[in-house]
């Protein structure tokens, strides 16, 4: 925007939705708006008034409003003989996930209801191809144990799921 300017920003649907006051010499503004947006697609425009004249609406910026968590699904056997168990991780979004997004497994290694003692929150990671990822765990884990698995992806927007 023009320096110094008023920076009116628009809603599509909704109209005008505040204003603020372009920086005096680089031109850059900012507006944090006061109300949830819905989750989809946003459509926000922008006029600038400067010396008592108002610049044409400038078109659509498009912004993706992404408030759900990834769906993640975490398959393992229920009981093994192997100490170092293949975990299989599915996860998916609503705007999608990147190949290359990360999966991190949480491990309860004394079985005591939660991932807080030493090397159990970050067990293992690994990243998805096309949706999935396959590892098998860290560390070995002690025959004839009972342990809880928990696996987290985030998305782009850092909802965790």
């Amino acid at each position: 925007a023009t320096p110094g300017s008023l920076v009116t920003l628009f809603l599509a649907g909704v109209g005008v939705i505040g204003t603020a006051t372009a920086n005096p010499v680089t031109g850059v503004w900012s507006f944090a708006h006061a109300t949830a947006l819905a989750e989809g697609v946003a459509a926000f425009s922008a006029t600038a008034t400067a010396s008592g004249k108002t610049s044409q609406r400038s078109r659509d910026f498009l912004a993706t409003i992404d408030l759900t968590a990834p769906l993640v699904t975490l398959t393992a056997p229920a009981t093994t003989t192997e100490v170092k168990p293949e975990v299989t991780v599915v996860a998916s979004d609503l705007h999608g996930l990147p190949d290359g997004t990360a999966v991190t497994l949480d491990v309860d290694l004394n079985n005591d209801g939660d991932f807080l003692d030493p090397g159990e929150t970050g067990h293992s990671t690994s990243t998805l191809a096309g949706g999935t990822a396959t590892f098998s765990l860290a560390s070995a884990l002690t025959v004839g144990a009972t342990v809880a698995l928990r696996a987290r992806v985030a998305d782009l927007a850092g909802n965790a799921g």
